[in-house]
């Protein structure tokens, strides 16, 4: 198992909602959770980047998948 945890980003979620801070978790190339800065937390060993200064995407591949982690 993978796992990739992008924290101190600008999330634009494709929803039409205003930009906002959020932390991403992707595990073995899928989106499985999303929450505000500090909320989120993955594995000891995820690959963790910081994206702050920056905007985090969803891709077209991963729009259903980051949209039913919302809210």
């Amino acid at each position: 198992m993978s796992e990739i945890l992008i924290t101190g980003g600008r999330l634009i979620d494709g929803t039409g909602a205003a930009p906002r801070p959020a932390d991403v978790l992707l595990r073995d190339d899928s989106i499985v959770a999303v929450g505000a800065p500090g909320t989120v937390t993955g594995a000891p060993d995820a690959r963790r980047l910081d994206a702050t200064g920056k905007t985090v995407m969803r891709s077209e591949e991963h729009t259903s998948e980051l949209q039913s982690h919302l809210n």
